[in-house]
């Protein structure tokens, strides 16, 4: 089962202009999906390290009503405080797409809205 948003991008439970519709959540019960990476990583020095990732999914392949297709491009990099302790900084360069659809389709409008994202982690072994 594929979860595959809300009807028309809109809240859950929350009722048309027309008040003849409430949003609900979709589910693709048996769609198919595909998806894969590439990642590498390389130490510039003992505590520093650079980090790449290229991420696919296409979810909902079946139907081209209800493909999305997701690709993001992760940059990081690692700082290692020591044998137990990291600070990773990554930067998501993040592309959602219908590519079934036409572009100024809903699903295309609102998927076009997903912007980049960058975070901070501290990783912790104990």
């Amino acid at each position: 089962m594929i979860s595959n948003g809300t009807n028309g991008g809109a809240v859950p439970g929350s009722v048309s202009n027309q008040g003849t519709a409430i949003s609900s959540f979709n589910v693709l019960p048996d769609a198919e999906a595909a998806g894969w990476y590439l990642s590498g990583g390389y130490r510039l020095f003992d505590k520093w390290e650079l980090r790449a990732r290229y991420d696919r999914l296409d979810r909902g392949t079946d139907r081209k009503e209800t493909e999305r297709r997701f690709e993001t491009v992760t940059l990081g990099v690692t700082y290692r405080l020591d044998k137990q302790v990291r600070v990773l900084a990554d930067y998501e360069f993040r592309r959602v797409e219908a590519p079934g659809l036409s572009g100024n389709a809903t699903p295309n409008r609102i998927l076009s809205e997903v912007d980049d994202l960058f975070g901070v982690k501290i990783r912790i072994r104990f």
